[in-house]
């Protein structure tokens, strides 16, 4: 007999081996149905600027609107969070990241002898 679910989740957050991921990507949506609406896509850039004289440096994002490419600070798609006839986030797209991963690594095996990837 298989082994039920459960049982092979059981103890799955004490494997050695993990990752950090962050958010890459982002398609929206707006309009009240799946079928009908507009789509756009958002990709994280490296790029940082200050979007007031008070304000700090936020990351910036590419917005793919039809043939219109656009850059725009990251609080801006902070408010893909939807409601009404606004813009949802429908994917996310995440990659690895490593930069932050070898640091985590280097800290466990410093402490625990743990590699994590």
């Amino acid at each position: 007999t298989p082994t039920p679910l459960s049982d092979r989740l059981l103890g799955a957050s004490s494997i050695k081996h993990s990752a950090l991921y962050s958010l890459r990507a982002i398609i929206t949506h707006q309009g009240r149905y799946a079928d009908a609406g507009h789509y756009i896509a958002w990709v994280k850039t490296g790029i940082r600027e200050r979007v007031s004289n008070k304000g700090a440096p936020q990351t910036m994002w590419l917005k793919f609107d039809d043939e219109k490419v656009s850059l725009h600070p990251e609080e801006e798609v902070k408010r893909t969070a939807g409601g009404a006839d606004g813009p949802i986030a429908y994917v996310c797209l995440y990659g690895r990241s490593s930069a932050l991963a070898e640091g985590i690594k280097e800290a466990h095996q410093s402490t625990r002898g743990v590699d994590v990837y």
